[in-house]
């Protein structure tokens, strides 16, 4: 994996966290993408190897371009994606009109395909 850039959304936190920790272990260049860039800047520390964060809300098309571009620009051509980034659980009082299923598609849909 030495010559090879991965990038991983979801990177700040559980699943997406750990992969991406586990793809710059095994020598990987670790494209970081999460929502919030203070907990992708605590995975960056986390590795000891090229590590580039760059906050998006996978459910904005534009963030997603510009923040691959970002971690293209750091470190090159990639290789490999690991789409981590979702949510889930069911319809509470605090979501709008107590659906969440547009939530639920441009995060879980839409965010895998930008």
């Amino acid at each position: 994996m030495s010559t090879r850039h991965v990038v991983v959304t979801g990177a700040g936190t559980g699943i997406g966290r750990a992969i991406a920790l586990r793809q710059a272990q095994e020598g990987a260049a670790v494209g970081l993408l999460g929502l919030r860039q203070d907990e992708l800047e605590a995975t960056a520390a986390a590795i000891d190897g090229p590590a580039h964060a760059a906050a998006c809300d996978v459910r904005v098309r534009e963030e997603v371009e510009a923040a691959f571009g970002a971690v293209a620009d750091a470190h090159g051509p990639i290789d490999a994606f690991v789409g981590v980034s979702g949510i889930g659980g069911g319809n509470g009082e605090d979501d709008e009109g107590g659906d969440r299923f547009d939530d639920l598609v441009r995060t879980n849909l839409c965010g895998t395909y930008y």
